[in-house]
């Protein structure tokens, strides 16, 4: 099911960019070529993590973009509402090319017709959440991932916005930025040189400004949230815009050529996606009937819990790793909702994370539950966590350690 969801927003995404490329002028054979070629090998560049949110959100934004120049504001509006539930730092990148294109065709109706959509679609969404008893605790989830966003920031002494970027840059996010930046720059100036009619119409105008705005607004959410290299995937959405700006170019400039134009076009891709090297390309070929195997069977963790018994309630301490999942643990109540814990999470989250162990009947302690240099507030959640442990919990001290509240 992972692979399908996986497939499903790639289509939906692959679609979007079709639709965008047809209205900026692509013929049929390069919006398709934009679509289902370039725009998988961008999404899936350096900065992808399989089973990340970032695809999904990446694909309504474009989703909303599309709808957004075809006309469909309250779709656009109803889009953006499902993006705020979805992945809501997607929301003003995807939020912002909508106005965009709004006020460069002057359609004042649409922002009624957008902002309608927008509250119908957002408010059943909260009337479900409300029924189902979510709503509170997904608020609160957000609340909690602003804090845990923000960190530890500060402690080098930098701006903020600077430690955010910081934390992202990596070796793709430096070829992705490099990459669309100098594209964007000669795209300009070999229009204006050549006098292309292109550059006046008013489809490229529109896609020029969506590309600008998308690239901008990524940038602004990266340095106020980012925290990992995955999520420059961000900038991505205006890597895809930029790739039907490159296509519809390439279709004038290689007329009679489009083997070429394929084979120039799917290189400028291969770049704008942040590429990492051939030995990881071959090493998850090698590794991919592992990793399929992976979706479907239970941690160490789980599997430990399940040692003990079919069903109960749990705490975990630890950070966060690719095995500590709850896949096959569907009997175990959860009893505490951060499953991950961080050194740079505030003192604060870390009490609230603290006060909650006692409510677990076994407690799971992850091998990352370890003091570390500097991290005042995360040792002292440590100490608090091992005094408990102390009092209330019997450990074992295998592999996974395993701690079960001790009856009177």
């Amino acid at each position: 099911m992972d692979i399908v969801l996986e497939l499903f927003w790639l289509f939906w995404a692959a679609a979007a960019a079709v639709l965008i490329a047809r209205w900026c002028g692509c013929e049929n054979k390069a919006a398709a070529f934009t679509g289902f070629v370039l725009t998988p090998v961008i999404l899936t560049g350096g900065m992808y993590i399989a089973g990340m949110t970032h695809l999904p959100g990446i694909a309504v934004a474009l989703m909303a973009a599309a709808a957004a120049l075809f006309r469909k504001y309250s779709a656009a509006g109803t889009l953006l509402a499902a993006l705020t539930f979805l992945k809501i730092v997607m929301l003003p990148v995807a939020f912002l090319i909508v106005v965009a294109v709004l006020l460069l065709h002057r359609r004042w109706a649409g922002f009624v017709w957008a902002a309608a959509g927008f509250a119908l679609a957002g408010g059943l969404i909260v009337l479900v959440l409300q029924v189902r008893g979510e709503l509170l605790p997904y608020l609160r989830s957000l609340v909690i991932n602003v804090s845990y966003s923000q960190g530890t920031l500060g402690a080098s002494g930098l701006h903020p916005a600077v430690e955010h970027l910081l934390r992202v840059v990596s070796l793709p996010f430096l070829l992705t930025f490099t990459t669309f930046s100098v594209t964007f720059i000669m795209l300009l100036r070999a229009r204006r040189k050549a006098q292309q009619a292109a550059i006046q119409s008013e489809e490229t105008r529109t896609l020029l400004v969506c590309e600008v705005v998308a690239f901008s607004a990524g940038l602004a959410v990266l340095g106020i949230t980012g925290m990992w290299g995955h999520h420059g995937q961000v900038l991505y959405l205006a890597a895809v815009l930029l790739a039907v700006d490159a296509v519809l170019y390439l279709q004038t400039a290689a007329l009679g050529r489009p083997a070429a134009m394929a084979a120039g076009a799917l290189c400028f891709a291969l770049l704008l996606s942040g590429p990492v090297g051939p030995e990881k390309y071959y090493d998850s070929v090698l590794s991919a009937e592992r990793s399929v195997t992976a979706l479907a069977e239970p941690s160490s963790e789980a599997q430990a819990l399940l040692a003990i018994a079919p069903s109960g309630n749990y705490a975990r301490v630890g950070q966060n790793f690719d095995g500590g999942h709850a896949y096959g643990l569907e009997e175990w109540k959860l009893a505490c909702p951060r499953f991950h814990q961080y050194p740079f999470d505030s003192r604060h989250l870390l009490q609230e994370a603290a006060n909650c162990l006692p409510e677990a009947d076994v407690i799971l302690i992850d091998a990352s539950a370890e003091p570390l240099p500097g991290k005042e507030a995360w040792n002292e959640y440590l100490e608090r966590v091992h005094a408990l442990l102390v009092m209330k919990y019997l450990c074992s001290h295998g592999e996974e350690r395993i701690c079960i509240r001790q009856t009177v």
